[in-house]
């Protein structure tokens, strides 16, 4: 049985769970969703498609990556998603639009872990950041557990909705003003050495370097690589980032340039 991971990770975290449950499958391909060629997709039995979860769902922009994507051999498909704070009701929403398109949802779960927006607001070094960097390994493996049992044993586990969060759907788009705000402040200091490594890491091809400035333009998601993954930390937000945590995924050296799950 030939199984594909595909995901998309901002600082790390997707990626770090993806990596864990390709070094658990037999004959599984992993790759970032950006990089795959959609249409190869069709040649494989199973997909598990993880994404982090951004204002209580799945990201509106991987939509125009999972657009493309043909429906697999046997259909089926395996959502995970990561989250910091909860979930909400995003993977239960993943797998109606899965669904809808045509693929059948076996199993779907978010799995909680450090939030890379609060760390980036946290010191280095700092008590609060240590305690807000802790890894629960062993959620993880459960998790990847039942991953091996839904494409092994023909297990399933479907998201529920939860109607304490049908609201959030409202209150999201209340933070749209400070999401945008967020976006606004974004700036590349007086530490940049323009080397376009937030160019290239963007996934919406949002910044442009020039040989004097950084231009940020109004594609910004806030996934927040750019301003993890310069290696002079100049990209701030604002007055409140200079010398805080960067995350880079629980291992530490995340690089959607070069990291391979």
């Amino acid at each position: 049985m030939d199984t594909l991971i595909l995901y998309f990770s901002g600082t790390g975290n997707t990626h770090f769970v993806a990596k864990r449950i390709k070094d658990s499958l037999q004959n599984a391909e992993c790759s970032a969703v950006e990089t795959f060629p959609p249409e190869r997709i069709k040649n494989y039995d199973t997909l598990i498609f993880g994404f982090p979860v951004y204002s209580c769902k799945m990201p509106e922009f991987l939509k125009q990556f999972t657009e493309k994507f043909p429906l697999t051999k046997s259909k089926r498909i395996i959502l995970f998603s990561t989250f910091a704070y909860t979930p909400c009701n995003a993977m239960k929403d993943a797998a109606n639009y899965f669904e809808k398109r045509g693929f059948y949802v076996v199993f779907a779960k978010g799995i909680k872990m450090p939030g890379s927006d609060a760390l980036l607001l946290l010191k280095k070094g700092s008590r609060a950041a240590k305690k807000a960097s802790q890894v629960n390994l062993t959620s993880i493996e459960q998790f990847v557990n039942g991953v091996k049992d839904a494409i092994y044993s023909n297990s399933t586990e479907k998201a529920q909705g939860n109607f304490l969060f049908a609201p959030l759907g409202l209150i999201a788009k209340l933070f749209i003003p400070i999401e945008n705000t967020l976006k606004r402040a974004m700036f590349a200091d007086e530490k940049c050495i323009h080397c376009g490594i937030c160019e290239k890491v963007c996934p919406t091809n949002n910044i442009k370097v020039t040989e004097r400035k950084v231009l940020f333009g109004k594609e910004c998601v806030l996934c927040l690589r750019c301003v993890s993954q310069c290696p002079v930390e100049a990209i701030q937000i604002g007055k409140f980032t200079k010398g805080t945590v960067r995350w880079r995924g629980p291992s530490g050296d995340f690089n959607p340039l070069k990291n391979k799950c």
